[in-house]
């Protein structure tokens, strides 16, 4: 019996790509395409980050149709649709640059958070290096040709294969699979209220664990009265120690105040796309900064407009390096951005911005 698929690898630029996007040559929801899980924005971030610093990306498989009649080819994208959609939603303005683009070698300060009209706004020769870096990206491709066309279960088999080779567990899903924290695990479900699972169903993957994960964070920035380091290693110390606890644990109080935080950071309604704040690092710094406000005292009347005009320099060019407070917040996005030491100096830049004009 002979094969009834071919293989072939290549590659392709993004300026390719979007040309043949802009061709409509390709299906992107062909039948056997199943509903996986949607990106999030830094996901979709981090891929950015990996294309402007030309890290390589696992290959994109697409299946060739050739029309006989008309010599013209199309493909349906087997594997790798939130990649290409990623590209093309970064272009459009829908995806930023990470805050923290410079934070190794590779990246650039000037780049921090920025869209792609930003981007492209700006003149400066380090710029244009990435600018044409990212035009030219080599795009990886496997191309997939079924020569024996009633046989497109084929197509489903490879979708399948590609599909099931597993990712290792993360942090947060082996922290959920260890008996010892069963109960701890369990309260901490407890607190995800319609806010966090509407706010953080953008700023991390809810399929794995990650949005459980950011909400332990939380109680034990409460449980500790400290900032917490986001590192694997401390926050599996810190399951071991409040599990080893749990039964000192003040449950109630310490509901009643992750609600009372919660609700005031809910009532702050800012604007998270607007100001380019939905990720898990600014998240982070507004429930320290709802914390304090909610222990001070402080009327939300008095520190939902100071904290609009924070944002507001923050995001604005022409203000840029006018305030302290607000440089030292965007400081603090520009490396190691989970780290309990920057957490401590974002916290630290909104409360002296809020003290100073309040």
């Amino acid at each position: 019996m002979s094969l009834s698929m071919t293989r072939s690898s290549n590659s392709i630029t993004i300026s390719e790509y979007l040309e043949n996007h802009e061709l409509k040559k390709y299906n992107y929801s062909p039948d056997y395409q199943r509903h996986g899980e949607v990106w999030n924005n830094e996901q979709k971030s981090f891929l950015m980050d990996s294309i402007f610093k030309n890290y390589p990306m696992p290959p994109i498989f697409l299946r060739s149709i050739l029309d006989n009649k008309t010599g013209k080819t199309k493909y349906d994208v087997i594997d790798g649709k939130q990649r290409l959609e990623t590209i093309r939603d970064f272009v459009d303005g829908k995806v930023s640059l990470p805050e923290n683009f410079s934070d190794d070698i590779y990246g650039s300060s000037l780049l921090n958070g920025l869209t792609h009209s930003e981007i492209q706004e700006l003149e400066n020769e380090e710029l244009d290096i990435f600018k044409s870096n990212f035009w030219n990206y080599s795009i990886p491709i496997e191309y997939i040709t079924i020569t024996n066309t009633s046989e497109k279960n084929v197509v489903n088999t490879i979708f399948d294969r590609l599909n099931r080779y597993g990712e290792p567990l993360n942090p947060q899903e082996l922290r959920n699979s260890n008996a010892n924290y069963y109960d701890l695990i369990r309260y901490i479900k407890t607190m995800k209220k319609t806010f966090w699972i509407n706010r953080l169903e953008e700023a991390v993957s809810i399929n794995r664990m990650e949005d459980d994960e950011f909400i332990s964070e939380l109680i034990f920035t409460l449980l500790e009265d400290d900032y917490i380091d986001s590192s694997p290693a401390k926050i599996d110390n810190l399951y071991k120690t409040w599990s080893d606890n749990y039964e000192n644990i003040n449950k109630q109080q310490v509901q009643n105040k992750f609600i009372e935080v919660t609700s005031y950071i809910e009532d702050l309604d800012i604007d998270y796309e607007g100001f380019k704040i939905k990720g898990i690092s600014h998240l982070y710094g507004l429930w320290g900064f709802s914390k304090y406000c909610v222990e001070q005292g402080i009327d939300i009347k008095i520190s939902r407009p100071i904290l609009i005009d924070f944002f507001e320099q923050l995001r604005s060019k022409g203000k840029e390096g006018k305030n302290f407070h607000v440089e030292a917040y965007r400081n603090s996005m520009s490396s190691a951005t989970r780290t309990a030491t920057q957490r401590k100096r974002r916290v630290d830049a909104l409360i002296k911005f809020l003290e100073k004009n309040g």
